[in-house]
């Protein structure tokens, strides 16, 4: 059996995390969720994701401020 590959989806608006969560989990992807930057880099120490999906505009730590931080601290993802 496949593995299923891991997206992390970094969104601050509840009801649109749900709807993309369940889309990707229905087209076969394992989701995972963040609420802001600050959750999406917890995410990222407790394991790494196939892929990063973000919201620019979020409260804490955007979208922009999250991939300065990945560039710099998770090398392996860039």
């Amino acid at each position: 059996m496949q593995q299923k590959l891991k997206i992390l989806c970094v969104e601050d608006e509840p009801n649109l995390l749900v709807d993309l969560t369940e889309e990707l989990e229905e087209t076969g992807y394992q989701a995972e969720t963040a609420v802001n930057g600050i959750e999406a880099i917890k995410c990222l120490q407790a394991g790494r994701p196939d892929l990063i999906l973000c919201d620019m505009m979020m409260p804490e730590l955007d979208g922009p401020g999250l991939l300065q931080h990945v560039r710099r601290d998770y090398r392996d993802l860039d």
